[in-house]
């Protein structure tokens, strides 16, 4: 059984108030590990965030220094790539074979912000024909990141490498199903010589969150999630003048018009979807096509529906894994039993394999009146379809 602590580079943490979370493998409903979430904790890394921007170790670090720290961060990002891509497949259910790249993107990640270090300078600007103004470049202080269950590592390197590039503390708050990959990013951090308390990882729910969010030492929050979730968090941040910037939910059309290449189209609908079972921003979840092949084009995507392959993440032939978790599960299902009953017609659905899983069968439902709430909402794996006119 695996255990995930909170994670503060140079300091013994406080888990006196340490809640268990169980890590459910999506694909066996087995437990495999738990993770510990603590409020104390989130506490405590605030506090490390606080005096390493205090800190001549950190603050007075130079540029080239800083980034050769990113580098060094980099190079042990690739050379534990398998065990970030075993960790992001265990809690998202993406296939082992998508996650391949995780260690690599963060390494390229690194690599490109720790070259905008070495390019940071200041620079003089004429104000007037005998005054003259310099621009210098300073860190914000400490920063917040809270990251989403389905990319916690690839989301979190996003905004973890532009604020250590610009000399911020950064605190990540992944989800406590998912904190694995992003604590061995700080573990690794730290063996790179980031100084203690630069970059810090709490797990939790929303009562860390409102922790971490509301204090006021914080001075910027990135969050990455749903856009209610996201309205809520920003009113809480600049209610006390904080800077907050987000990247939330989408409801991605994707559009077939009759001069396209069907067959081609139709894969890369299939993949728009149906890649990590739907769990993303950027899923293409509803459809439109011109009225005059529609049904042409729709054949050719319900082959592509019939060959989706869904299985266990690290066989090799699997086309598509499970959903994350049971809350996701019951979420989807719900979604398409909701559908069914305003008035969606089942166009197509695939198979799931038989046991235990989070697998919910890759599904093309028809909303001709596009009212359904499935086609309003952002929601993985369901794919709305829709004949359209082109005027």
């Amino acid at each position: 059984m695996e255990k995930f602590e909170p994670y503060i580079a140079g300091r013994q943490v406080d888990l006196a108030d340490a809640a268990e979370t169980p890590l459910v493998n999506p694909a066996s409903c087995e437990v495999w590990g738990v993770s510990l979430v603590s409020t104390r904790a989130a506490s405590q890394a605030i506090d490390a965030a606080v005096e390493a921007m205090e800190s001549e170790a950190w603050r007075g670090l130079p540029l080239q220094e800083r980034a050769n720290a990113m580098r060094r961060l980099a190079q042990l990002a690739e050379a534990h790539a398998a065990e970030f891509t075993r960790l992001e497949s265990l809690v998202t259910g993406k296939l082992a074979k998508a996650t391949l790249g995780e260690g690599a993107h963060v390494a390229e990640t690194l690599n490109y912000f720790a070259g905008q270090a070495d390019a940071l300078s200041g620079r003089l600007v004429e104000l007037a024909p005998t005054t003259e103004g310099k621009v210098i470049h300073e860190p914000v202080g400490v920063v917040v990141g809270i990251t989403p269950f389905n990319g916690s590592l690839s989301l979190g390197i996003w905004k973890v490498a532009p604020a250590l590039a610009m000399g911020n503390a950064i605190v990540l708050k992944p989800p406590s199903a998912a904190p694995g990959s992003s604590i061995l990013l700080a573990k690794l951090a730290a063996e790179a010589g980031f100084p203690p308390g630069v970059l810090s990882v709490v797990p939790g729910e929303a009562e860390v969150a409102e922790l971490l969010v509301d204090d006021p030492r914080v001075a910027l929050v990135s969050f990455t999630g749903s856009t209610g979730v996201a309205r809520k968090v920003g009113a809480r941040v600049t209610g006390r003048l904080g800077r907050f910037v987000c990247e939330t939910g989408g409801k991605s059309p994707q559009i077939v018009f009759a001069d396209a290449d069907l067959d081609r189209a139709a894969d890369g609908v299939s993949q728009g979807i149906f890649s990590n079972a739907g769990q993303s921003c950027i899923a293409g979840s509803r459809l439109l096509v011109e009225e005059s092949v529609a049904e042409e084009f729709l054949r050719k995507l319900d082959e592509r529906v019939a060959r989706v392959r869904t299985g266990e993440m690290s066989d090799p032939e699997s086309t598509m894994g499970p959903l994350a978790s049971e809350r996701q599960y019951a979420r989807v299902t719900g979604y398409l039993e909701r559908a069914l009953g305003e008035g969606a017609e089942l166009r197509a659905q695939g198979e799931v394999p038989a046991g235990p899983g989070y697998f919910v069968t890759p599904t093309v439902l028809i909303d001709r009146a596009r009212s359904t709430t499935a086609w309003r909402t952002e929601l993985s794996l369901i794919h709305i379809s829709e004949p359209t006119r082109r005027s």
